[in-house]
C-alpha cells in the first residue's frame, strides 16, 4: 500500500486571448513493506516522489513515466505552488527565474528567485516568463534536507507561428 503527501503546484496561462489554467503535483510516496531497493532509506522517509504521477527519469524509470509539461514561447505564466508536503521542499526549472508575486494567498513585495524553498503548508505565487530557447528544461522537486529523492518533469516549448494576412 502506498501513502502520499503532496506539493501542489497551478499554473495559469496568461495571454492577450485567453487564460489557461494547469495543476501539477509532486508527491511524497511511503512503501509500507520495506523491500531490498528501499532499505536503506530511513523511517519516515519518502521512498520516492513524483511530479503528477509520474517518477520521472532520476528514479531509473523509462522515459514514458516522465512528467512533461507544453508551453508557448514568449508566454507568461502565473505559477502556485503549494507544499503540502511534511517536509521543506526545494522547486525550480532549469535555466528558468520565478518573480515571486503573492504569498499564502496575499500578494507580496516582488522579488526574483531561481529556485522555491517551501516550508511545509507554504502557498508561493509565481509569474514565469518562458523567454528561453525553444527546447526542453527539468522541472526538479526535491527535499531540502538532501539531494536524493529528486524527481524530474520537463518543461517544453512549443511555437505556433501565426500568419498574418
Amino acid at each position: 500500500m502506498w501513502l502520499s503527501w503532496l506539493l501542489f503546484v497551478n499554473i495559469f496561462h496568461l495571454s492577450r486571448a485567453d487564460v489557461h489554467h494547469y495543476d501539477f503535483f509532486v508527491r511524497e510516496w511511503f512503501r509500507q513493506e520495506l523491500t531490498e531497493a528501499n532499505q536503506t532509506i530511513a523511517p519516515g522517509q519518502a521512498d520516492a516522489y513524483t511530479i503528477n504521477g509520474h517518477p520521472g527519469e532520476t528514479n531509473g524509470c523509462s522515459n514514458d513515466t516522465t512528467f512533461e509539461y507544453q508551453v508557448d514561447y514568449q508566454d507568461l505564466y502565473l505559477v502556485r505552488v503549494i507544499n503540502a508536503v511534511d517536509e521543506t521542499m526545494v522547486f525550480g526549472i532549469a535555466y528558468h527565474s520565478f518573480t515571486i508575486v503573492g504569498q499564502s494567498g496575499a500578494y507580496s513585495r516582488r522579488s526574483f528567485t531561481n529556485s522555491l524553498t517551501l516550508a511545509p503548508r507554504q502557498v508561493v505565487d509565481v509569474l514565469l516568463c518562458a523567454n528561453q530557447n525553444l527546447g526542453h528544461y527539468y522541472i526538479t522537486a526535491r527535499p531540502s534536507s538532501a539531494t536524493t529523492h529528486t524527481t524530474t518533469g520537463i518543461l517544453r516549448y512549443i511555437y505556433h507561428h501565426q500568419c498574418l494576412i
